[in-house]
């Protein structure tokens, strides 16, 4: 990527810290329209190595969500709604939504002065949410055992294995927001407030990018290289795996 836009890149993250989330994805919006998307993982990337608090790239992810959601949609269009990406795409729309909800509870959590000052049901919502993104297991495990081996017996090595090793950073990230939650537990109100702000930071920054990366890249060039008959035995594969608790269920409906 050029050093000029990774310099833009810089300044809309600055701005991030002291303007309104809506001010920025607007000019996220603006910039992303001149990168493509492998240009904006290479930027991410380097924004990251160079300190940059992941949590703070969620503007410019959620914004090239936004931009991305007409090629999505054509792509969905293109297949039957129980086809086997339809219903690993329906779950990353679920999973969205969950997300949405910790940076909500997130920022709860930031305008409170005191334990006292958190909602009644925090630690509810806290462990509904973790939950469901712990159970989302389902979800990778049909992707490294079923679609992957298929995408690279045809050929395309690279995301998948970068897409397996992002899982393993996720799932660390969701078992220690799972315990965060069991404990029910605060003790210190200033550190228990820093820790999850770190830690739901990073985890809806890289869950967001990792959807993006693979509703964007992984499953287009899964539909583009694995042949039209392959696609039944997957979904016969899949299904022996099993599904999330928040699958959408008329997506299984043969």
């Amino acid at each position: 990527m050029q050093k000029s836009k990774i310099k833009k890149l810089k300044k809309i993250l600055e701005r991030s810290e002291t303007e309104s989330p809506e001010d920025i994805k607007e000019e996220a919006k603006d910039f992303l329209q001149s990168v493509d998307t492998n240009e904006l993982i290479a930027a991410e990337q380097e924004m990251i190595e160079r300190g940059v608090d992941p949590a703070s790239l969620g503007h410019l992810c959620a914004a090239h969500l936004e931009i991305m959601a007409d090629d999505l949609d054509k792509m969905k269009a293109q297949i039957p709604e129980n086809h086997p990406i339809a219903v690993l795409v329906a779950e990353h729309d679920e999973i969205l939504k969950f997300l949405t909800e910790l940076e909500q509870l997130n920022q709860k959590i930031s305008l409170a002065k005191s334990a006292e000052q958190l909602p009644k049901k925090f630690f509810g919502q806290l462990q509904h949410l973790a939950h469901h993104l712990v159970a989302a297991e389902k979800h990778h495990q049909r992707e490294e055992e079923v679609l992957f081996p298929q995408l690279e017996k045809y050929g395309v090595y690279g995301p998948p294995q970068i897409m397996v090793m992002e899982h393993t950073t996720l799932r660390a990230l969701k078992k220690e927001l799972s315990k965060m939650a069991e404990s029910g537990k605060i003790g210190d109100f200033v550190k228990f407030k820093e820790k999850f702000s770190k830690l739901s930071g990073e985890l809806v920054a890289n869950l967001r990018d990792h959807i993006f990366k693979e509703n964007n890249i992984l499953y287009p060039a899964a539909l583009k290289v694995i042949p039209k008959a392959k696609w039944k035995k997957i979904g016969t594969d899949a299904d022996k795996i099993g599904y999330c608790c928040f699958t959408p269920q008329h997506k299984l409906v043969s």
